[in-house]
This record gives C-alpha cells, structure tokens and sequence, in this order.
C-alpha cells in the first residue's frame, strides 16, 4: 500500500505542475518515471530463500588475544517489517530484493562471560554494507559510521552485570559512492557481511606490537602501543620468538604513565631479527606483557618488517630495487557474496602468485585482516586505497578515528607497502577537512602515503612528488596504453592503478570478453615494461564483474591468468585470437541522441515546430528579464561544470551508471572525450537558456535571433563526434569556437557574436591548451 500511495503522489505531483505551467510537466516526466520505476515496482525481499544464504566466516585474532564472537543466528528486517531469522555473517545482497531495498535492522541478543566482569568491553565490526548506527539496550553508541571500514566501539561497564542485552543495528545504503559503483556488476555486501566480535580487555592493555624498519645501518625497532589512563609506571615486558620458537630478543621497559595511548619503541639490535620479504617471508612471534598497579594483560602478535622507500628510480624493498605488478581484488566470492570464507582468502593468494604478481590491491573497502595475515605468510606485498570517499558520512570524529585505527593496523605488517588516494580533500565537510589533510599529508612524509597530482594540489603538496596515475581503461576503448605511464616533467617512477571496465556490458560472449581482458593485460604490461614504470595495478584478476566481463563465477579468470604468467615469466606477446567485437549501436545510443536531437533543432527549426526556435512562444511563458537572468546564472553553471568535469572525477556519471545499471554511461566517463562531451552538453544548454538574451540585444525580429542560435548550436554538435573520432583537444575546441563565432556573426553584430563566444568556449580552450594531457586521467 505504501508503494501504491507514492506512486499517486509522484504522479498528482506531476499532473498539477503540468497545470500550472506545462513545460513542466514534461521536465518532470524523465525523474518521475524513473521514481515509479526504482521505488514502486523494485522487487520485494524474498525472506523465504534466507535458507539459500551462504555464510561465510574469516575470523583473525583481534588485538593479539582471543574473542567472543557473535556469529550464527541474528534476526533481520527491512524498515519496519517483520523479523526473520538470518544466519551472520552472511551477504543478503546475493538474494533477490535485499541489494537496494530500504534500510535494513539487525539485532542479536547476548550475555557477556563470568570472565568480562571488572573489565572494558569492546564491540568490534570488520564490515557492515552501508552505513551503520549501534544502539545497545536501546542506547545510540556509535554512528551513523562507514561500516565498510572497520571499526570498534567501547560499551558501558554496566554490561558486565550478567543480565541479557540487546544490539540493534541500522544499515542505510542509499547513496554510498562504493554502492554506486557495484550497482555496475552483481550487488554485493548488503548487512552484516563479515565477523562480530565482543572483547573484554582490562582498564589498561597492550593494543599492538609490531616491528618496524629502523634508519639506514640501524637495526629495526619494536613498537608497543598501549591503550588506558595510568599515572603510575607501567612495566612492559616480553621476548621475541622465530618460527622455531628461539628467543631472538627479550625485553623490559617501563612507561612513566599512560594518558589515553602511548607508543614505547624499543630498538633491536640489526643481526638479532631478519627482514620479511616476498622471497622470503620471516615472520616472528612478539609475546608482550602489561603489568601495572591492580592491571596486568599479555598477548601474542605475528610481526616482521622490511626497509621500504620509493626514490627517483623506482621502488626499493630491503635495499634492492624492484619492480611490482599487481592486480586488484574485490572480496566477493559466489555464492557467498561479501561474505568472503576464510579458505577462500588462501586461493587468493595462490592465484596471484600463480600469475607472477607480486602485489594484491583493495577494491571498493579495505582488505579483510585474515587476507592480510595470509599475504604475510605466502610472501604477497598488498597496497590500499584509503577509503576516505564515503567514511566522512555521519560522525566525522568516529570517522577519523576508523580511519587512524585501519592506517596503524596495516602499516604495522610486513606484507604492507603503502597507501595510494586520488580523492580531493575539498570533497571532505569542512569540519573535518584540515585534520584528515593533516593526517594524510604525515602520512606522506612516512612515504606510507602515494598521491596523485590532483590529490597532492588539494592536499598542499608539491605535485613534483606525485607519483601515482589512475585511470579507468575500457577493454573495448582505443586508448594508448603508454600514454597511461607518461609522466611529464617529475623526476620519479610511475606508479599506475588502472580499473579496466567493459564498455560492451556483456554484449560478447564471456569467452569474448576475457580474451579481450587478457590482451589489454598484456597491452599494459608491455607498456609499463616499456616506460620503466616502478608499479602498475591491473583491473581485477579476482572479483565480482560478471556483467562487466570481468571474471567468471569460479573467480578465476584462466585466460588473463595465463597471459599475465607468460609475459612475465618470458616478456614475450603470444598471439591471442581476439574475436572482432558486435554491434557497438547500444554503446552509442546517447551521443546518437544527442546528434538528432541538436538536428531537430536545426531543421525543424524554419516551421516553428520546435519550442526554442519560436521565441514569440517561450516569450509568453517567460519574461524578457527572467531570461536575462537565467542567461547570466547559466554562464556560471556552464563555467563550474568546466572546472568539475576537467579536473574533478565524473562522479554524476557514476551515479547515473549506478541508477540505471547500465554500464555503456561508465564507458563514456572512463574515455578522455568525456570532458569535451561535458562541455558540450553545458554550451548547448547555456544557448538555448540565453535565447531571450539574443532577442532583446540583437536588431531584427525574434525568429532572426532565433535562427541565429540554432545554426550556432550545429557548433556545439561537433563536440558529440569526439566520442567516435580522437584528435587533439585543445586544438578542436579552438575551431569549434572560431566556427560558433563566425555563424553567430553572419546574423548579429561581430562584437556582440565574439563576446558571447569568448564567454562560452573560453574556459575549455584555455584549460585544453594548458593541461592537454593531465584530462586523460581522473
């Protein structure tokens, strides 16, 4: 019923618009439909197949001791439905309904052990699929927060007292940027999709201990992090232990107090504990313990540590140069979904290392601890995008601190080598913007931190430093693939990140698609060999992407896998027999549209047919001055969207893929024409609003100054043909203007022609003449 009443508000919305002023009924038509679409006829959660739910559990040692967790049997819902029984964790997105349904509630009741008595307790979440508020007993005790960052929560000591208590869980997924770009492939990661764990920890507690490459000739160091308030000295005490269980180091040190955390670093000495590498991964087992007053805690942690620095000729590891290849890895798993099982985190790590690849690479949220606790065994080096995109969304402070707290556990192992971002700080609310640039930009100093030139401009970095490049590569595109490691002007190594993505949506058969996944694989490589490039990243080898062409359902993609191994076992191309692509009709139906409907214009134009070629009409609906006025605001519109679509990403193009699920949208905003096309559509939007402008200064009649704008519009169609045909931007767009002005000169005034052309095609001329190479990457 609830549906049935929006929909026929939705519709008398529209119908008394439509009375009021009529264009508007047919401005409103394309979002409304789109509303009945989406929200009244979406299908409803088929609670009956939760039988057919997959969990799957990869649980870690959190903090270096044991856990409570609170898997198996939870009750779930949607808004305020019914209660069902649901095993966790597990991904309801893998049944139909739950992917984009509304938000959804989980509870679980619970009673903590005899043994948490006197103690803190710790509510710790390795991934929730949205965004999450925590309420226990009723209480609010953490959010909204970015669930897909894990995070932890400390509870009231009144939960030790025996009784029975309840957490209630709210999980809103509208509107992530991670959630949009799912929607291009099987949804996944809806609800509670990894491990619940309850800890008890006593008022003062060791948090970590870790290893850490110490200064050039100098041993490494042994970091022990402690957590509490203590004025008294803390005695730290313990011994470190090789996989033969020798003591290599022991140790005992003293904190002269603890004002909420504290950091002792105890220096080894060098010929005590050896570097961890790929080749060979030598991890040590650090027993550490806390004694202090009426407090005491120990614990055990895995460590090792390696020398890590990139200087102006590539990557140095241990002292050695090397050269990394990697892939990205995105944890969904049929028919698990984002539940991704443990067992299955191992294989991972197989297929990469049976591909040759060194490095595993974060898709959409950060790794699962367990997966990064099985690179430290096989030898995997792993790197992250900070997924700083979405974490601000609700409680900033709780933001921050999820995201210090992921920053410390992954440069604390052996496996880590750096954090990587392209995302501008000036998208952050203001409230928080200085202190994540601040932590971003120590992070940087630490070289744990490698940005892109637009993500150093935000962050007030010298650019000259910016070493990553990121791009999305179309398997179906035509693009250069050394222009992706052409780095002008800096003095160090390319790092490239790519996201390869399937402009054809599926349109081949999945033999087709990986064969031609596995040729723009070699393609890049043989690039990045080329330039001498100290890291590329390839799309995904692991993964979701079915309806990208990614990857079939055994998550394992043999082509590309087998390619990928030969060339870098032997730095040969085989010859790959690539079937010729289809049809690509469906992949240009919107610059199609555009063609025709900037020809309508044109030649419907002499008949009166079209609304804006008969201003006497839109003349009488709008006055002169109202015209004027949208004229001069849309000139600032139309300069703001140069700005965004030249230097910030095309996130609106993202969002419209992710809302209509159709992936040709991506392709157009993964090509370089993208930014030409975005400036066209501005220009032709800002013309037409600009009719009554040209009317009221313009000598002659109203159809004159009509017929003046449409013959001009032909100019703004030119940019649609990018699409199809490549050629240099800047000089393209500098014709394209001197074309506009000299058809607006045969009917107005040259000066009044020149300046409403300056106006219009000023920025993108200036910024292509420029930057013509910095608007091929996003």
């Amino acid at each position: 019923m609830a549906r049935i009443a929006a929909g026929l508000l939705i519709c008398a919305g529209v119908a008394c618009a439509g009375l009021a002023w009529w264009p508007a009924a047919v401005l409103l038509a394309p979002p409304a439909a789109w509303l009945l679409l989406s929200r009244i006829f979406a299908p409803a959660p088929q609670w009956g197949r939760l039988e057919e739910v997959r969990t799957g559990s990869a649980r870690w040692t959190p903090r270096g001791a044991d856990a409570h967790w609170l898997d198996g049997a939870w009750d779930a819902r949607v808004g305020r439905g019914a209660w069902h029984e649901v095993k966790m964790p597990a991904d309801l997105a893998t049944l139909p309904g739950f992917a984009r349904s509304g938000p959804l509630w989980f509870r679980r009741r619970f009673q903590t052990a005899p043994e948490f008595r006197g103690k803190r307790v710790f509510l710790g979440f390795l991934g929730i699929g949205g965004v999450a508020e925590v309420f226990v007993d009723g209480r609010r005790q953490a959010g909204p927060s970015y669930g897909f960052c894990p995070f932890e929560i400390e509870l009231a000591p009144e939960i030790n007292d025996g009784a029975e208590h309840e957490i209630l869980l709210r999980v809103t997924r509208s509107g992530l940027r991670v959630t949009r770009e799912m929607a291009l492939g099987p949804p996944y990661a809806a609800g509670l999709f990894r491990d619940v764990y309850l800890q008890a920890r006593p008022r003062i507690f060791i948090e970590s201990a870790h290893l850490l490459a110490g200064a050039p000739g100098r041993g490494p160091s042994l970091v022990v992090r402690v957590n509490g308030r203590e004025n008294h000295p803390v005695a730290i005490s313990g011994a470190i232990k090789d996989d033969e269980k020798q003591t290599a180091f022991s140790f005992q040190e003293f904190l002269p107090g603890v004002d909420g955390a504290a950091e002792l670093a105890i220096e080894i000495p060098a010929d005590r504990v050896k570097p961890w590498s790929r080749f060979a991964p030598r991890l040590y087992t650090v027993q550490a313990s806390l004694v202090c007053a009426d407090a005491a805690d120990s614990g055990e942690w895995s460590a090792g540590y390696k020398e890590f620095s990139i200087t102006p000729q590539g990557i140095e590891i241990n002292g050695k140069a090397e050269r990394l290849y990697g892939a990205r890895r995105a944890e969904h798993f049929p028919p698990y979904g984002g539940a991704f099982p443990g067992w299955a985190m191992k294989r991972d790590a197989e297929l990469f290392k049976e591909a040759l690849l060194n490095v595993a690479v974060n898709a959409h949220f950060p790794l699962h601890p367990a997966f990064v606790e099985v690179c430290d065994r096989e030898g995997l080096y792993i790197c992250e995008e900070l997924p700083i995109g979405d974490i601000w969304r609700g409680d900033a402070d709780r933001g921050l601190d999820a995201l210090g707290r992921a920053m410390r556990a992954a440069e604390a192992r052996p496996c880590f080598l750096f954090w990587f971002t392209d995302f501008p700080v000036e998208r952050i609310p203001r409230h928080a913007r200085e202190r994540v640039a601040a932590l971003l930009r120590e992070a940087h100093e630490r070289g744990r931190l490698v940005v892109s030139p637009r993500a150093a401009r935000a962050l007030g970095l010298d650019t000259e430093r910016a070493q990553l490049r990121t791009a999305v590569m179309d398997i179906y595109g035509d693009a250069d693939e050394a222009e992706y490691f052409h780095a002008p002007d800096r003095e160090l190594a390319v790092i490239a990140a790519l996201d390869m993505v399937d402009g054809r949506g599926g349109a081949d058969s999945r033999h087709a698609r990986e064969m031609r996944k596995a040729e723009a694989d070699q393609l890049v490589l043989k690039a990045a060999d080329k330039a001498r490039a100290a890291m590329v990243v390839l799309g995904h080898l692991c993964g979701w992407g079915l309806r990208l062409g990614m990857i079939s359902v055994t998550r394992k993609k043999k082509v590309s896998l087998d390619v990928v191994r030969e060339y870098l076992r032997n730095r040969t191309t085989g010859g790959l027999n690539v079937p010729e692509p289809p049809a690509a009709l469906i992949a240009k139906a919107s610059p199609l549209a555009l063609l025709v409907v900037l020809a309508l214009i044109v030649l419907l134009q002499p008949v009166g047919i079209f609304l804006m070629s008969w201003p006497g009409l839109c003349l009488a609906f709008v006055p002169d001055r109202i015209l004027l006025l949208i004229k001069a605001l849309s000139f600032l519109v139309c300069v703001l969207s140069v700005a965004m679509a030249l230097e910030g990403q095309p996130r609106h193009v993202f969002r419209l893929a992710g809302a209509l699920r159709f992936p040709v949208f991506l392709r157009v905003a993964s090509r370089w024409q993208y930014r030409a096309l975005g400036v066209g559509l501005a220009l032709a939007w800002c013309q037409a609003a600009g009719l009554g402008l040209i009317a009221a200064m313009a000598p002659g009649s109203a159809a004159d100054a009509a017929r003046a704008l449409a013959v001009a519009s032909v100019a703004d169609a030119a940019f649609a043909a990018l699409l199809f045909v490549r050629c240099p931007l800047g000089p393209f767009a500098a014709a394209v203007a001197l074309c506009h002005a000299a058809l607006l000169a045969a009917m107005i005034p040259w000066p009044l022609a020149t300046v409403f052309t300056a106006m219009a095609y000023g920025p993108a001329v200036l910024y292509f003449a420029a930057a013509p190479r910095e608007d091929a990457w996003s």
